[in-house]
């Protein structure tokens, strides 16, 4: 199966590992061996980025160890419960 028309994968919310996420990572891993010329980029949040690397054995690899977050704020509300 040739993906000519296609160069880059996006794969997001990887960390969530559903049935869907599983089967789609076997599906890029086997058209990343067969057409070198694409490349896959995968978004996680908490899931090892060394451990997809050795999965797809590539190389070829860059990853954000100091991904930007969105600042969180700790908001208490004491009587947000209360009757």
């Amino acid at each position: 199966m040739r993906f000519d028309r296609f160069k880059n994968f996006v794969l997001d919310e990887v960390h969530e590992r559903y049935l869907n996420t599983d089967f789609a990572l076997t599906l890029l891993r086997l058209i990343l061996a067969a057409n070198k010329h694409n490349s896959l980029i995968l978004m996680l949040a908490t899931a090892s980025a060394p451990a997809f690397v050795q999965y797809f054995k590539n190389e070829k690899t860059w990853h954000s160890p100091h991904s930007y977050c969105d600042p969180l704020t700790d908001v208490s509300c004491p009587n947000a419960m209360a009757p």
